[in-house]
């Protein structure tokens, strides 16, 4: 009797909302994840255009700034390449896109950090010019 009390309890408490990433529906977790790429893609920028703007001032002669802005587009060639195999590689499968998506999201987390390293921080304590990037959640 008390089993078939707190399975009626259960079954007529409001549902708590999933989150879609975690897999409530195919469309709704590409949903998700675009707008995870799309939250990755504005901090890669920020960053890059961060990294660009140190080395574009008068004490430098602008090389460093100019190689930064054309790695940026081969990062993004690369990328789309790169991604792009991920995605051929599953395309027999319904779980391509969501390849494509892991890829993408984990390729500008990537990138991103790079940038941070290489052209954000300093060789001494100096505390770097933008917070160390984590994974997109």
């Amino acid at each position: 009797m008390i089993s078939l009390l707190i399975s009626a309890a259960i079954g007529s408490a409001p549902a708590a909302k999933s989150d879609p990433c975690k897999g409530s529906s195919t469309i709704e977790m590409a949903q998700c994840m675009d707008k995870k790429i799309a939250q990755a893609t504005v901090r890669l920028r920020v960053y890059r255009t961060r990294a660009i703007s140190r080395f574009r001032d008068e004490e430098h002669d602008g090389s460093t700034a100019k190689a930064i802005e054309d790695a940026g587009v081969a990062f993004e060639a690369y990328e789309k390449l790169y991604c792009g195999a991920v995605y051929e590689q599953w395309r027999e499968g319904s779980i391509r896109y969501a390849m494509h998506q892991s890829c993408t999201l984990g390729t500008i987390d990537e990138e991103t950090h790079r940038v941070w390293r290489d052209f954000l921080g300093f060789i001494d304590d100096t505390t770097p010019l933008l917070p160390e990037p984590k994974p997109t959640q």
